[in-house]
């Protein structure tokens, strides 16, 4: 027993293959708040009707999403955090690694954790 015919599965195919399975064992499904009981013909239709409608909601969500970060990149806006280190904190950090301080000194002194200071150092020297 579950709440709602959603919390079941993420597509038509993942849920009626369970629940087929469940039928396979004898065993009924019921969704309590939308009154699904698989015992009936009855249920059974409208458990199919609803998972079909659930997973078209879930692509639609997936296309609007798609669509929105593809608008988004194409008026040069990219998502994710801002970078923590620019190029003033990098030769910051090159010049205090070059006067003698350690790594994880010169990511101290510019904020940041070691790993993302060799990181940024990393990426910018040709291999």
């Amino acid at each position: 027993m579950v709440t709602k015919l959603d919390r079941l599965g993420r597509s038509t195919v993942e849920l009626l293959t369970t629940l087929n399975a469940w039928c396979d064992e004898r065993i009924n499904f019921v969704a309590v708040e939308q009154g699904i009981d698989t015992s009936t013909a009855a249920g059974r239709m409208i458990c199919s009707m609803l998972a079909a409608v659930a997973e078209f909601e879930r692509s639609l969500i997936a296309e609007r999403t798609s669509s929105a970060l593809a608008a988004r990149r194409a008026r040069g806006i990219t998502g994710g955090r801002p970078p923590v280190v620019d190029a003033e904190k990098l030769a910051r950090a090159d010049r205090l690694i070059e006067a003698g301080a350690t790594l994880t000194d010169a990511a101290a002194a510019i904020g940041v954790g070691r790993s993302t200071l060799a990181r940024h150092r990393a990426s910018r020297t040709p291999a």
